[in-house]
């Protein structure tokens, strides 16, 4: 890890996603392999209107039967009321490391709405708060991301590449040093090939073991290798920002995420 990373002084499984969706994943996307063979799929893109309500999940189960009986009971519940008003599950992004914090779940899962009115609707379905109720009997933690687009989105994930996901509590006293971070970066990742996939900005957060501020940016960056990422979180571009970083943040956390590239 980057000794600066070290420094920031900041608090610093399997895959259990935010709604429990275990339906195929149904994504507006293309696949391709490019070894043209229709086998395995090395590569996904997703496509997103403007309008669309995307939801970047987290969570970390709880142990126990009783636990393990709550998530049943959710997933059987709330899978058909939210997939028949329009949700879905467009792919899994499983924690390859943990660069920098405590939070550890399995993964990050992608889902979308046609529109925050179709999610609205699950809020008020009569079962709701019952169903909701399940959440802290069933997860320790269970984070939930959600933005209306402003513009047409693609994310595109492909075998071979690694990917980053990075989650920033703003710092009031300095509410604009994380944004001039993430602007100053941006061309010492494109010289070496990595490029930001998207810039979520003031997220709605839902959490129900968690107080206090609402993380505000949530960055996923796109790097030729994991190597790549290491390197230049040890390099001297880095190291020249890196103080914006720590102005700009009272809590910061990155994590190495690999896509779940579905086969054929």
């Amino acid at each position: 890890m980057s000794q600066a990373l070290k420094r920031i002084g900041l608090t610093v499984p399997a895959l259990i996603l935010a709604l429990g969706l275990t339906a195929e994943i149904h994504a507006s996307h293309s696949t391709e392999s490019f070894d043209g063979s229709d086998e395995v799929v090395q590569s996904i893109t997703l496509s997103y209107e403007q309008g669309q309500l995307i939801t970047i999940s987290a969570s970390i189960d709880l142990d126990g039967e009783d636990a393990a009986q709550a998530r049943e009971a959710y997933f059987a519940q709330v899978l058909p009321i939210a997939s028949g008003l329009g949700l879905r599950r467009d792919i899994n992004l499983r924690i390859a490391e943990t660069v920098v914090g405590q939070f550890e779940p399995g993964g990050y899962g992608v889902f979308s709405w046609p529109s925050a009115e179709a999610e609205r609707g699950l809020s008020e379905h009569p079962d709701w708060l019952a169903i909701k109720a399940l959440r802290p009997v069933a997860w320790d933690t269970l984070r939930l991301y959600s933005v209306v687009l402003e513009e047409d989105l693609e994310l595109r994930f492909e075998a071979g590449k690694a990917y980053s996901v990075a989650v920033a509590w703003i710092n009031p006293e300095y509410p604009e040093n994380y944004d001039r971070y993430l602007d100053a970066l941006e061309p010492a990742l494109n010289a070496m090939g990595a490029r930001y996939m998207y810039r979520m900005r003031d997220p709605r957060f839902e959490s129900h073991s968690e107080d206090g501020p609402e993380p505000g940016r949530v960055t996923f960056v796109e790097w030729q290798s994991a190597q790549d990422l290491q390197a230049f979180l040890d390099s001297t571009a880095f190291a020249e920002v890196y103080p914006l970083l720590q102005q700009g943040v009272s809590r910061f956390e990155l994590h190495r995420i690999e896509p779940q590239i579905p086969t054929r």
